[in-house]
């Protein structure tokens, strides 16, 4: 297995401390790392906020743990990686919007092999 570059592991790790934003009262995952008005726009691009949330708020992490430890795991060995994810998040949110109401749900599609997380929260 090839080992992963400092370049690569810099990349996935800014997922995990990804911005979280609020956009319209909704908080999104920004781990392309947008500006707010470019946020906005990819937003006004869903039929709502709310759908907007639903599908720019998944974050896949399978290519993530591939890279780092290879191809031979399932989605029980991944649970520690959505969970520490999981939890960078939540910290994040409940720092920067201790009103909001959120939820992480794990993401997990065994005949595309996906897996990851998403963020649904507004604030309060």
């Amino acid at each position: 297995m090839k080992s992963m570059t400092p370049y690569r592991l810099g990349y996935w790790l800014k997922t995990v401390v990804a911005d979280i934003v609020s956009v319209d009262g909704l908080l999104f995952v920004n781990y392309r790392d947008l500006s707010h008005e470019a946020l906005v726009s990819e937003v006004s691009t869903h039929p709502s906020p709310k759908d907007a949330q639903m599908w720019m708020n998944i974050v896949l992490l399978d290519d993530f743990i591939s890279e780092a430890c290879g191809d031979d795991w399932n989605d029980g060995d991944a649970g520690e990686v959505l969970d520490a994810v999981a939890k960078a998040w939540g910290f994040q949110v409940r720092a920067k919007y201790p009103s909001s109401t959120f939820t992480i749900e794990k993401i997990s599609d065994s005949r595309s092999g996906d897996l990851g997380l998403r963020l649904i929260g507004s604030l309060g």
